[in-house]
């Protein structure tokens, strides 16, 4: 067909790219899949959590905890926020005085529970407390954001139209799934004796 100057427009067929089920189910759970490998062969399979190494510890911290598993999921929440298919109360974000108490509620809690334990004689010794602390936070940090806000969202998103039951139920069942079996593959490592 031609436009009024006479000459033709072209239609374009749409491009061909990723569905929605792909960007909102399929990679997350790679990219989750891709972690558990990670822990499991930084962690899990060397024992890291049993037999600690400073050069372990570090190389494990770096990439399973804070590459793979805060910033590829900042990414693609990101780019799902930005292309509309999740919303700042799906990704968990909250109005800034209830994040500063709950932070802040979090971190007294803690403490009370070191000082506690450092005053009974019970508690572990400093060096090991801390090491614990940087071993297990950016863990706890990546499997937030890689079970709950990753999967998570995505899942709801992807089954939004079922309606609010089956979004929140559906993505509640398969982080916790995820959840468990990421937990799983980090700290359940078999004994060789």
């Amino acid at each position: 067909m031609g436009d009024p100057e006479g000459t033709v427009t072209e239609v374009t067929p749409p491009q061909k790219g990723a569905g929605p089920h792909v960007t909102l189910i399929v990679l997350p759970l790679v990219i989750v899949l891709a972690w558990m490998l990670e822990n499991y062969l930084l962690a899990g399979n060397p024992r890291l959590f049993t037999q600690a190494n400073i050069s372990g510890l570090v190389i494990y911290t770096v990439l399973s905890g804070i590459i793979v598993g805060i910033l590829v999921p900042v990414v693609r929440v990101r780019a799902a926020f930005l292309s509309g298919a999740v919303n700042m109360f799906q990704i968990g974000l909250r109005s800034l005085r209830r994040t500063v108490a709950a932070v802040s509620l979090t971190a007294l809690a803690l403490y009370t529970v070191f000082v506690f334990s450092f005053m009974t004689g019970r508690g572990m010794d400093r060096g090991t407390a801390a090491m614990l602390f940087l071993l297990l936070l950016p863990t706890a940090i990546a499997a937030v954001m890689l079970c709950w806000v990753l999967v998570g969202t995505h899942v709801q998103a992807s089954v939004r139209s079922g309606g609010i039951v089956v979004s929140v139920l559906a993505g509640v069942l398969l982080t916790t799934l995820v959840f468990a079996i990421a937990m799983t593959v980090i700290f359940a490592v078999p004994d060789p004796r």
